[in-house]
């Protein structure tokens, strides 16, 4: 996919193994945007993709980059979100489990990895 999109942003909640190789599928230039560490590991990154192919790694907290914005450019901020939120970044949501059936969940998600998320509900419905 990296291939015929080349996108040369990537936005990253997981960080570790993960990061270093999407960064490697995409294009020289490209440049990985950590705000989360999901995995609990640090990013692990071939060197050469950053030496010879120009890509980069940046850490972005949100609330400190939100801190230097005035409240307007905060409230704009947050108006092109909600907006993205219901379009460009729109999750689709395939199937929801109450956490009690977490097994049958997983063994569900893995036969339709591609069909959209799969959710745990903490609470039964």
């Amino acid at each position: 996919m990296c291939e015929e999109v080349k996108p040369l942003c990537l936005l990253d909640c997981v960080s570790g193994e993960l990061t270093g190789q999407i960064l490697k599928a995409m294009p020289a230039k490209a440049t990985a945007y950590v705000y989360g560490v999901l995995s609990l590991q640090p990013v692990q990154c071939d060197t050469n993709e950053i030496i010879f192919k120009g890509k980069s790694i940046k850490g972005l907290w949100v609330t400190g980059y939100l801190r230097h914005k005035s409240l307007l450019q905060q409230y704009s901020i947050s108006r092109n979100i909600s907006s993205a939120l219901s379009s460009t970044l729109k999750t689709h949501v395939n199937k929801a489990f109450p956490l009690h059936q977490i097994e049958e969940a997983l063994k569900y998600y893995k036969s339709h990895m591609s069909d959209g998320k799969c959710v745990l509900l903490p609470f039964p419905e």
